[in-house]
């Protein structure tokens, strides 16, 4: 055990570091500076040293998420930013120093509930936006008449 315990840290490049990624979820996918790095839960993974972003898709979704943003209708517009704000909770900047263990901490939960925040942010903006103007025509109506 203890021999292949020292073998294991012997191949770690002297650059890098370890990862570590705790979350109340098991299998949320990991991309470590655009490469699949696996699910959660992660336990000291080796990788390289430096500052990265810890994301829960792959480069290829989020531009298809960005396409839809640009280019589709108003349905796939909401579903693409529904999925962003989702992807935004997952992801953690990441400072790995070598020879360290870096630790993450995802919330699922949040990962979740980001969607349903960003649909309230969005209808309330909307909503408050038609109620001021609805107030504003009976305040000049009530002035006018």
């Amino acid at each position: 055990m203890a021999v292949a315990l020292a073998l294991a840290l012997l191949s770690v490049p002297p650059d890098s570091g370890y990862l570590t990624v705790r979350s109340d979820r098991a299998g949320i996918p990991l991309y470590f500076d655009g490469d699949y790095l696996g699910t959660t839960p992660l336990d000291r993974r080796p990788v390289k040293a430096g500052e990265f972003s810890l994301v829960p898709c792959s480069s290829d979704s989020l531009e298809n998420l960005y396409w839809r943003l640009r280019n589709a209708g108003l349905g796939a517009k909401l579903s693409a930013l529904w999925a962003l704000a989702r992807i935004d909770a997952g992801t953690a900047r990441v400072n790995v120093r070598p020879g360290t263990a870096a630790t993450v901490a995802l919330s699922g939960r949040d990962i979740d509930n980001a969607a349903c925040r960003a649909r309230w942010l969005v209808y309330g903006g909307t909503g408050a936006v038609f109620l001021t103007g609805v107030l504003a025509g009976v305040v000049i109506y009530a002035l006018v008449s």
